[in-house]
């Protein structure tokens, strides 16, 4: 790739283990970002939690990669190439558990107990004439005893105005 990389949009991975099990996890920090970008976001994190939500026992998984792909679509339809083929897949003592990705045509069926690292993002956006990702990811278990899922990576903030920095607001607050 030619391209240099954009110094606005950073994106950070972390793998670590948690009780002996895989857990991974994605953020993206914007630094400077136009309106464009910051709707981008938006979008992006709120198909995040409803790809969260939609992580129910005995859901299909290509019934949950198609509502969360229809979800981004109805807010721009212009975002049609840029949603990726996977949201994540199953985890656990392996980093990838390749039976259960998050794709079109995988009618695996989620079950209790399973877990998994989703992870979605946008790609090939622009900014003038430079080209940057978006992505959002993080690992739950679907729990045997309640109906709500368990993000065991949920202490890593990743809604806007936690991961948006701007320089200008710093300057101003220096000076003032």
């Amino acid at each position: 790739d030619t391209h240099n990389l954009s110094s606005d949009i950073l994106i950070c991975k972390v793998m670590n283990y948690y009780q002996s099990y895989h857990t991974i996890m994605e953020r993206t920090y914007m630094i400077d970002a136009d309106k464009s970008q910051q709707r981008y976001y938006k979008i992006l994190y709120e198909a995040f939690l409803n790809l969260i939500n939609f992580m129910q026992p005995g859901a299909k998984l290509s019934e949950v990669y198609s509502k969360v792909k229809e979800d981004i679509l109805s807010k721009d339809a212009s975002l049609e190439g840029k949603i990726p083929d996977c949201f994540g897949c199953g985890i656990g003592l392996l980093e990838e558990e390749k039976t259960l990705k998050i794709i079109s045509d995988n009618e695996a069926v989620i079950e209790e107990g399973m877990s998994f690292h989703l992870v979605l993002s946008l790609s090939d956006l622009q900014r003038d004439d430079l080209k940057y990702c978006l992505q959002i990811g993080d690992t739950i278990l679907i729990p045997f005893t309640s109906s709500d899922k368990k993000v065991l990576t949920e202490n890593s903030p990743k809604a806007l105005t936690d991961i948006y920095y701007n320089y200008d607001d710093e300057e101003e607050d220096k000076e003032g």
